[in-house]
């Protein structure tokens, strides 16, 4: 709470790893696949030491902690993780800073909403850095200047990538689901939502 981020490099680099899940009451959607995709993504950041980070179990107590003071019937969790401070706005000094937050979850919009394709792909997909989403803030506002609500990635030879923050998934009617094999964000709900498609009743097994 008394942390100053004045000298992070969150602020001065834009240099951080972010991972979102939902809670239901205290219970984390898939934390142990959402940990995991934490540590891959803080693992390719140099100035993220990572055994000096707290250790899974603190991270979850903690949350645990702020969902029964604060959380609700559906809430959102935040976990941000950045290298720490910076004498020189350059180097970190070795100390990462972990910070939680949590909040209700998003009213789902109802009507629907115009979409605008955009020659661009996430740089690095595998991983949540923070400046990945600041990219994706320019492209959405560009798309809203032309009249539209949202963009999705899309490039000349793989076509339509996926959302700001969301992957795609389009049905055909032969019940044929199709989604990227690679190039997006490998979203722990997709990891889901294939597991299921597979050996639900609905598709025919093909997945491509």
């Amino acid at each position: 709470p008394n942390y100053n981020f004045a000298n992070d490099l969150a602020l001065g680099r834009a240099q951080g790893v972010k991972e979102f899940l939902e809670a239901r009451g205290i219970v984390l959607f898939h934390w142990d696949d959402h940990y995991a995709r934490l540590v891959s993504s803080c693992s390719v950041r140099s100035g993220i030491v990572l055994k000096r980070l707290p250790p899974k179990e603190e991270i979850a107590n903690q949350t645990f902690r702020l969902l029964r003071k604060f959380g609700s019937s559906g809430s959102l969790m935040r976990i941000l993780v950045t290298p720490g401070d910076s004498r020189d706005t350059k180097t970190a000094l070795g100390y990462p800073t972990l910070s939680l937050d949590i909040k209700p979850m998003p009213v789902v919009p109802q009507k629907p909403f115009k979409l605008k394709t955009v020659l661009a792909k996430r740089e690095f997909p595998q991983c949540k850095f923070t400046a990945g989403y600041g990219y994706a803030d320019i492209y959405e506002a560009e798309a809203r200047n032309l009249g539209f609500d949202k963009f999705i990635y899309w490039d000349e030879r793989k076509g339509i990538l996926e959302g700001a923050y969301e992957n795609i998934f389009f049905i055909t009617k032969e019940g044929l689901l199709i989604t990227p094999r690679d190039g997006v964000l490998m979203g722990i709900t997709r990891k889901i939502v294939l597991e299921l498609a597979r050996t639900s009743k609905f598709f025919d097994g093909r997945v491509t």
